[in-house]
């Protein structure tokens, strides 16, 4: 359930229409490329989701921990060691590091850290205004994510738009006016980005960032760059080094058992006997309100049939109401495992969920967005 009594905050976006009548501080002049017919710098220069991730989350977890910092520095160590013990899933490139090297956190860490670690290890240490600000930011980048938010006559487009507007607001309150920059309010244009191109990460600079690890391996000396890369990708065509990927990277909706503990299903990898793999979601059988959660336990091949026992969780609930139902954003509380195993076909798997624990063997389910 969506609630939408959060938004008291009005503004407009800079479009070619408004930009006519409003008069910019920050601009030292006129660009050629309003020139360019149909071209409308405010619609076709899209927001890039990765960037906001460093100018924004990162931002906000400075906030926390800073030297006059909202998270309590009693908690700060708890926190970052709780952050420091969990089991990520394989589709995540780096483990999540502790607070103190912040400054070197990468993009995916920063993403990470706002979609699945951030709302489970922040909550109950985070002061309540502070903890809502950031979830509201989860929330909203989340269903930009969801396919519902590009369905027609959807309601989520204009509540992502007003809790977006809600997260700006509040973060000017209980952080200061200096705290929304141009970077940070930039994101008040990401829900129309996205429903003239599509979901964030499809226009996101990620891809492009995954190869400057090779392109800087290609570089030996800073002289003529450039023509170093160039030579060294030849040289790699030439003797086939870029040669086909194993089955197992290629991307697709085949189902593979790589290895009596591991399963590829599609971009997606389960495990047996590591923590961070073993979660997922199984279709129902008939209609009910809840997923059917399982922690899976082995594999096993039968004809042309791949076969999973796991557990299956007793007791799911959801884990917040507000921005909106924890449940709207494939976050759910669940707790205490079957005592009895059951089976079921690799092809029933719906989805593969972050498992965050909590306690009293209680833990967090937080469906996979970005793979």
């Amino acid at each position: 359930m969506l609630n939408t009594e959060l938004f008291k905050i009005r503004s407009r976006l800079l479009t070619r229409k408004t930009k006519k009548k409003i008069k910019i501080t920050h601009h030292h002049g006129r660009t050629i490329l309003v020139e360019i017919p149909g071209f409308d710098l405010g619609r076709h220069v899209v927001v890039d989701i990765m960037h906001l991730y460093y100018n924004i989350v990162k931002g906000l977890m400075l906030k926390f921990i800073g030297r006059y910092g909202h998270l309590p520095k009693d908690d700060r160590e708890f926190v970052a060691k709780k952050l420091d013990k969990l089991e990520r899933p394989e589709e995540f490139a780096r483990k999540p590091r502790r607070f103190f090297v912040l400054s070197s956190w990468k993009a995916t860490e920063l993403r990470q850290f706002l979609l699945y670690t951030g709302p489970v290890i922040l909550k109950g240490y985070l002061p309540v205004a502070e903890y809502e600000n950031f979830l509201s930011l989860c929330v909203a980048i989340r269903l930009l994510n969801d396919d519902r938010f590009y369905e027609d006559d959807s309601e989520l487009p204009e509540f992502v738009k007003k809790l977006i507007r809600y997260f700006l607001s509040s973060s000017a309150d209980l952080y200061g006016v200096e705290f929304v920059t141009l970077a940070v309010h930039m994101i008040l244009h990401l829900p129309d980005d996205c429903l003239e191109f599509g979901k964030p990460e499809t226009f996101s600079c990620f891809p492009h960032e995954d190869k400057n690890y090779k392109l800087g391996l290609s570089v030996a000396s800073g002289k003529k760059p450039w023509e170093q890369v160039r030579n060294r990708y030849e040289e790699a065509i030439f003797s086939k080094i870029y040669a086909e990927p194993p089955h197992w990277t290629k991307r697709g909706s085949g189902t593979v058992l790589l290895r009596p503990c591991k399963l590829q299903k599609g971009n997606l990898i389960f495990s047996s006997n590591k923590e961070g793999d073993r979660f997922c979601s199984v279709k129902r059988s008939s209609p009910s309100r809840w997923p059917i959660f399982v922690q899976i336990h082995s594999f096993s091949q039968e004809e042309n049939d791949i076969i999973i026992t796991g557990k299956k969780f007793k007791f799911i609930s959801i884990y917040f109401i507000s921005p909106c139902s924890s449940e709207e954003v494939d976050i759910y509380e669940c707790g205490t495992l079957s005592s009895s195993l059951i089976s079921f076909k690799a092809e029933e798997i719906e989805k593969k969920y972050y498992a965050i624990p909590l306690d009293h063997e209680k833990m967090v389910l937080i469906g996979l967005l970005h793979v």
